[in-house]
């Protein structure tokens, strides 16, 4: 439940901030970490593209060597995931891989429905730099 409460904090920066349609979008701590002051019309642009990170197990032991895992836009390309990385963590993006993740069925008693696909991008950065995940 906690990890709930997080998601529902106020929008700032550092903050997730979370919408109904495009998930939940990290905001850089400061401007310093982001490299650069970012418009809201920019924040706004680049949170579509990388919705959320991803935390999990697994992710965070790939955090140890530097690759770093978000959900993204399922129509993003790597070149518009590189550059929105780059520009609201100020890190360079050596390597990208993309994996689209299907829909799946999903049953409860009688009724069948459907759980949603997505696209996720792990995301290599240059040795020595690092994101900070919340």
């Amino acid at each position: 439940m906690a990890i709930i409460e997080k998601l529902k904090k106020k929008v700032s920066r550092g903050d997730v901030v979370e919408s109904k349609d495009a998930g939940a979008a990290v905001l850089p701590k400061s401007t310093e970490q982001a490299g650069k002051n970012l418009s809201e019309e920019e924040k706004v642009a680049l949170a579509l593209v990388v919705k959320k990170p991803r935390v999990t197990e697994k992710t965070t032991t790939l955090q140890g060597i530097g690759v770093y895992t978000f959900n993204v836009s399922s129509t993003a390309t790597r070149q518009q995931i590189r550059s929105a990385i780059e520009r609201l963590y100020a890190v360079h993006v050596v390597r990208i891989h993309t994996v689209h993740i299907p829909r799946k069925k999903r049953m409860r008693g009688r009724l069948e429905g459907w759980k949603k696909g997505y696209k996720k991008a792990m995301v290599k950065i240059k040795e020595g730099q690092t994101i900070e995940m919340q």
